[in-house]
């Protein structure tokens, strides 16, 4: 049987789109159509409590991620505005630590990798391209890429494989579009090619997030 554990009154404003738990499941990430990312504190006593109001999208706000716990608190969120937003909580304070607006057309999901990838973030967008985002940390900078032409009529949902302990395992991630159609990419070495899996190429255009 199975009942429901507890309520959170979030307190948004419009429909809610996506609500996510972080891997302890202490934290929770809500965002909406009132342009806003929310977060909470969950206690196993089944009590919750307002943590942050994250602001700074001007569209619905679709969907959100939490990265691995070994990147510190980092959460990215996903908007019709075009844009990826990454938020770092320092001390406590919840403030935006990257804004990525390389979409042409809504941006529909983000999904961070698993972190035997190390700190990478997937995109989709309704303009048919996936966007990567990798943190270097020699540079400290993020490098972006795109994976171009996904999906006919947008990309709706990206996901990530789980990582694997084997350095020489291929990084999978699997997109869905508009076109009914499901697709599974391999990455190579991060800068290299990008293939299907069935291995047919795939173009990539990738520079510095600076640009």
């Amino acid at each position: 049987m199975t009942t429901v554990r507890q309520r959170i009154d979030t307190q948004h404003r419009d429909a809610i789109h996506d609500a996510q738990l972080n891997i302890y499941g202490s934290r929770l990430a809500t965002c909406g159509s009132d342009r806003l990312v929310k977060i909470f504190e969950v206690r196993p006593n089944g009590q919750s409590y307002p943590m942050a109001e994250l602001v700074g999208h001007s569209g619905p706000v679709w969907k959100v991620s939490w990265a691995h716990p070994k990147y510190g608190g980092l959460l990215a969120s996903a908007s019709y505005d075009k844009k990826v937003i990454i938020w770092n909580e320092q001390q406590g304070r919840w403030q935006k630590a990257y804004e990525w607006a390389a979409h042409e057309a809504s941006t529909t999901c983000v999904a961070f990798a698993p972190h035997q990838y190390g700190l990478m973030l997937a995109s989709a967008s309704a303009d048919g391209d996936i966007g990567i985002l990798r943190y270097d940390n020699s540079s400290n900078e993020w490098i972006s890429s795109k994976i171009q032409k996904c999906h006919e009529q947008g990309v709706n949902s990206v996901c990530w494989a789980p990582g694997s302990a084997d350095p020489a395992a291929k990084k999978r991630l699997v997109s869905a579009g508009n076109d009914k159609n499901v697709k599974i990419w391999a990455l190579s070495q991060f800068g290299a090619k990008i293939f299907r899996d069935n291995g047919s190429k795939c173009h990539v255009t990738i520079r510095n997030a600076r640009e």
